[in-house]
């Protein structure tokens, strides 16, 4: 059974986290098993067979809230561990109104504090690209070093001017190349970094 969104009005509310999956005790002895799907289907597919056992666990429902697409196998193997698909489930009761979607938490990572590159870590990251290519356009080092097409203009100039590259024109594009002698220099940034 395959439905968009289930409402339930509760009075209490307490929350048991397992594996793979959570239960959430409401009300006097209502126990609801939730399972989270996301991913791809296969990832939905694995995630319900790795609940060995839920069959037998003291609950009122088993919901399974997912993401995106579902088909008809995880829409069967569902059937056959009594779990309900549905897309999110709201909980309303004493003023206060929860909202339950899919998580991925079982793969979520610490975030780094810092995710921004030094310009000396790009610019190790621009002169591999083009160590690695022998003669590369702007555009493709914009898009390999995930860099602002402007910024990378200003830093290849810049590196031109240093003498790290050299500038090869052709009819229709300007391509960058790495000079021999700073090889070395891109040797030393890998060791920095």
């Amino acid at each position: 059974m395959d439905t968009n969104n289930e409402y339930s009005w509760i009075t209490s509310l307490s929350y048991e986290s397992h594996n793979n999956y959570n239960i959430l005790n409401y009300d006097i002895n209502k126990r609801i098993l939730i399972v989270s799907l996301y991913g791809t289907i296969i990832d939905k597919i694995n995630i319900i067979r790795k609940l060995e056992g839920i069959e037998s666990i003291a609950v009122d429902k088993r919901i399974a809230i997912y993401t995106g697409i579902i088909n008809s196998e995880i829409k069967e193997i569902c059937k056959e561990k009594d779990i309900k698909l549905i897309k999110s489930m709201k909980f309303i009761g004493n003023g206060i109104q929860i909202s339950m979607s899919p998580i991925k938490s079982s793969i979520r990572k610490p975030m780094e504090k810092n995710l921004r590159r030094s310009k000396e870590e790009i610019k190790r990251d621009v002169l591999g690209i083009i160590s690695n290519a022998g003669e590369i356009n702007i555009t493709h080092i914009v898009y390999k070093c995930n860099l602002n097409y402007s910024y990378c203009e200003d830093m290849l100039t810049k590196m031109v001017k240093e003498k790290l590259l050299d500038i090869q024109e052709g009819p229709n594009s300007i391509k960058y190349k790495i000079t021999p002698i700073r090889l070395d220099y891109l040797s030393k940034l890998h060791r920095l970094f």
